[in-house]
């Protein structure tokens, strides 16, 4: 999908426009749904395809999975859902965790550090990935400064919530008044269960608009 992706990034803003405005008539959406659903495509492949060197085993869940991957729903992604194998994190350590005395005890130390750990996770070698890959793209497609990287906002503590990646883009619409967002955002934990999980292939919706697909 790299490829395809910088093709695109290098098009006019015309022949952007043009290519996500045919595919939005088709399924009777706005546009800029269209352009973020490619921008959406390009992180998750990123995630799962262009992590290098990392270890770090990540699962996609939430309703963007249902809609992307089984096309169990449909609706325009406004954000990534992604798990984390806690066994990859090494957290927690099981022999403090059976040393606490009650079992409430036991089940808060262990949901603390799991999230901890994912929040360093994220925060630390995920977003630094992430950030070379944004460089990669934009020294690439001549685009400097296309995208920005930061975290999400966590209203109840008033501070950045660091298991959110939000990755804004330059948008070829006109999205400030918009409820739709130049803006993906990742937001990961490790808490749930990843099983069952399975390989499931996912396309952005332009790909049958491109002349050799994704």
């Amino acid at each position: 999908m790299q490829k395809t992706f910088i093709e695109v990034l290098r098009s006019s803003v015309d022949e952007s426009r043009a290519l996500f405005e045919t595919v939005a008539a088709h399924l009777k959406t706005q546009a800029a749904n269209i352009e973020k659903d490619l921008y959406v495509c390009w992180v998750l492949d990123f995630l799962f395809n262009r992590r290098r060197d990392d270890p770090i085993g990540l699962y996609f869940k939430g309703g963007t999975s249902l809609s992307k991957a089984y096309g169990l729903i449909r609706r325009f992604s406004e954000d990534i859902d992604i798990g984390i194998y806690k066994a990859d994190l090494h957290a927690p350590l099981k022999a403090d965790i059976a040393a606490l005395p009650s079992v409430n005890q036991r089940q808060r130390a262990l949901a603390e550090k799991v999230d901890e750990a994912a929040r360093q996770y994220i925060s630390g070698p995920l977003k630094e990935l992430l950030a070379k890959e944004i460089a990669a793209v934009e020294e690439v497609a001549e685009l400097h400064g296309h995208f920005t990287l930061g975290f999400g906002f966590d209203n109840c503590r008033n501070k950045d919530a660091l298991d959110i990646l939000v990755v804004g883009y330059k948008s070829v619409f006109d999205t400030a008044e918009s409820y739709v967002q130049a803006a993906v955002r990742v937001e990961g934990g490790a808490r749930p269960d990843p099983e069952p999980a399975e390989p499931r292939k996912i396309a952005p919706y332009i790909a049958e608009e491109m002349p050799e697909g994704m």
